[in-house]
């Protein structure tokens, strides 16, 4: 659930139909409102599609990456991540600059499988910098190694 809830608003809320329709993401909200009717496979489908049509679109890297982790699928979404942060290096200034919450998606991803240790070189890494208490929290979550907790947290949302 974290992962989710961090994944989707790391994109933002869905914009107006109009809107998104006009910058050219209507594709991506049109899978968010298909993911939350209870339509993953069609949402993943169309996801997927942007993705491959415009491989550089890490919202949209990070939204399948987030429907993946709520459906169980974490290897899935933990590549997703990996993609998405990747394409968004490339665009930040310098490589001091922090991508959050996109790569706290990529630590609690790794974290659920188990992953613990590159977890927590990156919660390390973003907790240094910031003074968010949010990011601080979640950061302390993952450094508590209670997977068991994590796990729990997203057994009542999965999909299948």
């Amino acid at each position: 659930m974290l992962g989710l809830a961090v994944g989707l608003s790391a994109c933002g809320d869905p914009e107006p139909e109009s809107a998104a329709a006009a910058n050219g993401n209507a594709p991506a909200y049109q899978a968010v409102l298909l993911f939350q009717r209870g339509e993953a496979t069609q949402a993943l489908n169309k996801l997927d599609s942007l993705i491959a049509a415009r491989p550089t679109h890490a919202e949209a890297m990070l939204m399948a990456g987030a429907m993946r982790e709520r459906m169980g699928q974490n290897a899935a979404a933990i590549q997703q991540y990996r993609r998405a942060v990747s394409v968004l290096r490339e665009r930040v200034a310098s490589p001091a600059e922090h991508l959050l919450p996109q790569e706290l998606n990529l630590a609690f991803a790794l974290f659920v499988a188990g992953e613990t240790n590159e977890a927590l070189e990156i919660v390390q890494e973003e907790k240094a910098g910031s003074t968010d208490p949010n990011v601080i929290a979640i950061c302390e979550f993952i450094r508590s190694e209670d997977r068991s907790a994590a796990l729990d947290m997203l057994a009542p949302t999965r999909d299948s």
